[in-house]
């Protein structure tokens, strides 16, 4: 009787610990700072993923979202003189999967594909010569 008793309490502990966890994934919050690692392309069901070029001895590109819906845009090239900065103070609206962000007076329409505690990998599809393509651009923390 004890065997038992220890049993399903054991399996009713599992099952609360699976549950709080799935809970906590689909919780995920986007806010942070978000470095750029990968991008690419889909087209169809097949991705092609390169790893994303950041200037080599400067810092690397990153996004960080902040409350109330503002967007750091930091990217960071070399002029020659040594690394420059570029930072944009932009907008985005989360909600669910969608994300809308304006992007230098430009609103794109995105699709969350993964976003837990340290990937954020979205989609945007566009239109060229008729085929509906997919850029895909992986974030990491």
């Amino acid at each position: 009787m004890k065997k038992v008793l220890f049993l399903c309490l054991t399996l009713f502990v599992l099952g609360l610990t699976i549950t709080a966890c799935s809970k906590d994934d689909d919780n995920t919050s986007i806010e942070g700072k978000w470095v750029f690692s990968q991008e690419g392309f889909a087209i169809g069901n097949q991705e092609v993923l390169e790893a994303y070029e950041h200037t080599v001895g400067c810092e690397k590109d990153y996004w960080e979202f902040k409350t109330g819906s503002v967007l750091v845009d930091g990217s960071f090239y070399d002029d020659g003189n040594g690394c420059e900065s570029e930072i944009y103070l932009e907008t985005y609206v989360k909600s669910g999967n969608d994300l809308l962000l304006s992007l230098d007076g430009e609103s794109i329409a995105a699709t969350i594909m993964t976003l837990n505690s340290s990937t954020l990998k979205f989609k945007v599809t566009f239109i060229e010569d008729g085929q509906s393509i997919n850029y895909i651009a992986v974030l990491n923390r």
